[in-house]
């Protein structure tokens, strides 16, 4: 629970105390901390999230000063403004936004432009694993590279910012990403009381919290205003021409008068929530997928075999469909 992922015997006793109540609802005590409301069901959820989505407060206590993305992970609260949308207007804009033909060709071209890097990464150390094995410099930290993958594929996406961090260092906006959900989630392990002098005085792990925060911050509004920079110098309302689409340009070239897409404070906030939330998910599914497969060699010997034979045919990689099985049992086990 203190973790920043929840372990799987976690996961167990939450499955095995919903299943001692039947599915139903239950409150979970934490002493010291704000209840927390388990629920089970695909009825529950959208009661949650639609019919009584009025009653249910999408800022957790845990996270007061900060924003919290579509996943409800913390990001840094960008919007200090009063012009604060509501959750239907914000929801109509993520739907505008994720459906966009544009933006899905634009992820697909990118995720084949960076996955050369990240294969290439992997082939290198398999290769100095063979040639120098049981060699402590030959290990790989899956998670952290997929961590990198994802954030260079969606900063660019959302931001139309290039990183780099597949191939070097990490940047200081990931490193100000990763310290600041760390360091959230350290609150949990201590009492409110606590952190709270330590933020009113600006020391601790508070003061480094801070810190963290004015860096996403600082490279957020920075990408935002270099855009509207650039479109006030093209003198467009769509898309830049000859550029590559990204999330920015589809808010900024929306048929609209709110004064909302006008705010830089709330566009930073809106797409880096997407960002946050799809790098987690994506460095998420794809470290557990190829722990999965690596735990059940059978099953990775006849993805390998499918992949082999398309290949040979011509195929598109996703029209395999033990490859599509994969992901989403991977996804179904952990979630």
């Amino acid at each position: 629970m203190t973790a920043v992922q929840p372990t799987e015997d976690f996961y167990e006793w939450v499955f095995t105390m919903t299943t001692r109540f039947h599915g139903k609802p239950w409150l979970l005590h934490r002493p010291g901390r704000p209840d927390v409301l388990v629920v089970s069901s695909p009825i529950a959820f959208e009661d949650i999230q639609r019919t009584f989505a009025g009653q249910f407060d999408k800022i957790d206590n845990e996270a007061e000063g900060l924003a919290r993305d579509a996943h409800g992970g913390v990001i840094a609260l960008v919007c200090s403004g009063t012009l604060r949308p509501s959750v239907n207007t914000q929801r109509q804009l993520a739907m505008s936004v994720l459906g966009s033909q544009a933006l899905r060709q634009q992820a697909s071209v990118l995720t084949k432009q960076h996955i050369k890097s990240l294969v290439t990464i992997l082939e290198d150390t398999a290769d100095a694993g063979r040639l120098k094995p049981g060699s402590g410099n030959n290990t790989l930290d899956l998670t952290k590279l997929m961590k990198s993958f994802s954030m260079e594929i969606f900063t660019e996406l959302g931001f139309d910012l290039r990183l780099g961090a597949l191939r070097g260092e990490a940047s200081e906006f990931e490193k100000a990403i990763d310290d600041l959900q760390k360091r959230v989630a350290e609150r949990l392990k201590r009492s409110t009381l606590t952190w709270k002098i330590e933020r009113l005085l600006d020391v601790g792990n508070e003061a480094a919290l801070n810190h963290s925060i004015n860096v996403v911050k600082a490279v957020a509004m920075e990408a935002v205003e270099a855009k509207r920079k650039r479109r006030r110098g093209d003198s467009c309302d769509g898309p830049i021409a000859g550029s590559r689409v990204d999330m920015l340009d589809l808010l900024q070239g929306q048929k609209c008068n709110s004064k909302i897409l006008k705010d830089p404070e709330f566009l930073a906030e809106f797409v880096l929530s997407f960002v946050v939330a799809a790098r987690d998910s994506m460095a998420h599914t794809l470290s557990k997928c190829l722990q999965s497969l690596a735990q059940h060699p059978e099953e990775q010997n006849k993805l390998v075999g499918e992949l082999k034979e398309a290949e040979k045919e011509g195929k598109d990689l996703q029209s395999i469909v033990r490859l599509e099985a994969v992901v989403k049992e991977t996804l179904r086990l952990y979630p």
